[in-house]
This record gives C-alpha cells, sequence and structure tokens, in this order.
C-alpha cells in the first residue's frame, strides 16, 4: 500500500484571456473566478504557487488581487 500523503484539493478552477500584451495579468482575472466557484475569499487560502517563469506576473497578481506577499511562492524563486 502507497503511503501518499494528500496535500491539496482542487475546489475549483477558472482561466482567462488576455490580449498578449497583457499577458501578466491573465492570473488576475482567473483567480477571482475560482475563488468565486468555491466560495472562498485569498484571506481562506493558506498559501499560492504562481508557476510562471515572470515575476512581474506575482507581483501583479499579488497587488491586484489582495495576496499577502508571504502567501505566495514561498519555497519558490520569486523575490
Amino acid at each position: 500500500m502507497s503511503s501518499v500523503v494528500l496535500l491539496t484539493i482542487r475546489l475549483a478552477w477558472a482561466d482567462a484571456g488576455v490580449d498578449p500584451i497583457d499577458f501578466p495579468e491573465a492570473p488576475t482575472k482567473a483567480l477571482p473566478l475560482a475563488l468565486q466557484k468555491a466560495n472562498l475569499t485569498t484571506s481562506d487560502i493558506a498559501l499560492f504557487e504562481f508557476n510562471e517563469a515572470f515575476s512581474v506576473v506575482v507581483r501583479i497578481a499579488e497587488k491586484v488581487c489582495s495576496i499577502d506577499p508571504a502567501k505566495i511562492n514561498v519555497n519558490g524563486y520569486v523575490n
């Protein structure tokens, strides 16, 4: 028998499209939709992981979605 530990449960998901020039803002469009579907707010989430190569994407999401920076990519490399 496997000893896999469940770390997360996906309650909802969303996607959002933006013009190519505005690509760093895409998560700020999708995140509120997913949270709304799950009946949650950013305050309800313990940690956020933005799997993104461009740090500006993370900074924009932090500001636009009012996410505490201490909760974002805690094991990542975005400063």
